[in-house]
């Protein structure tokens, strides 16, 4: 929370030093205060999402910066999943041109369904989420890291927290944490099967999945090419999905076939 202070979202007293804050208890209640909660048990809860990660009190203070950036909708708000969906499988039919503008053209078109995108910093002492989602009153929200990232595993982290607004009704916030922490983090791990369901049927269904994998050459440029075309979808997403199902190697001579974004 050292950093916090210093980039000012936290007030500091003047004439008292960061240790003598603390325990007077001054500190913990500003931290607190930042974070929206009243109490260690309101915290546990709010960003539960966090505590599996290996910095929970950095995951939470960067999805919290991105928190306090949104508004509550002063009305009712409605988001209609259909819609939502609908442009999701567009973007992955017309993503396949795109060369420099992918990130802008997915925050614009997530931005047109009444979501809101944030593209935060993360900080440095910690690795940066892939992407994370959460609900601020009854507006969805995407938050993601600044800086570059391949166009495979970009899409397939928006389109996986994408998956957990699709199917939430408990509108609890999600995280996908990095390579770096083993596993996916989310609310539950039932939570994350079903956005995992629902973000392979947006971006690469099941059916399409089995067909590139009993091809059996799918090492090869010229077979990723080949369904690349017949998928119309990106070579990065094809390669960064056969990355996670561990058919070809993360180090692969393939990964000259993923774009940076």
């Amino acid at each position: 929370m050292l950093l916090i202070c210093r980039l000012g979202h936290i007030r500091m007293t003047e004439g008292l030093t960061f240790n003598r804050k603390f325990k007077s208890g001054l500190l913990p209640r500003e931290i607190m205060k930042f974070m929206g909660v009243a109490s260690l048990d309101g915290w546990n809860k709010a960003y539960s999402v966090a505590l599996e990660t290996v910095n929970p009190q950095v995951y939470s203070a960067w999805i919290r910066l991105g928190e306090i950036q949104v508004a509550r909708p002063s009305s009712d708000f409605f988001i209609s999943r259909d819609v939502i969906a609908n442009n999701l499988k567009f973007l992955r039919r017309n993503a396949l041109p795109l060369k420099e503008n992918l990130r802008q053209i997915v925050v614009d078109t997530l931005r047109k369904c009444d979501i809101a995108v944030l593209q935060v910093p993360s900080f440095i002492m910690a690795p940066a989420p892939k992407a994370a989602c959460f609900w601020r009153g009854l507006r969805p929200v995407v938050q993601l890291p600044t800086g570059s990232a391949s166009d495979g595993e970009f899409m397939e982290s928006v389109y996986h927290v994408m998956g957990h607004i699709l199917q939430s009704h408990s509108k609890r916030p999600c995280l996908l944490a990095p390579k770096t922490v083993a596993g996916v983090i989310a609310t539950s791990k039932n939570g994350c099967v079903e956005a995992n369901r629902v973000a392979e049927g947006l971006l690469m269904t099941e059916a399409e999945e089995c067909e590139l994998i009993c091809c059996g050459r799918f090492a090869e440029k010229a077979c990723i090419e080949f369904f690349s075309r017949r998928f119309q979808i990106r070579p990065g997403i094809i390669v960064s999905r056969l990355q996670q199902l561990k058919k070809i190697r993360r180090d692969s001579p393939l990964n000259a076939l993923k774009m940076a974004v």
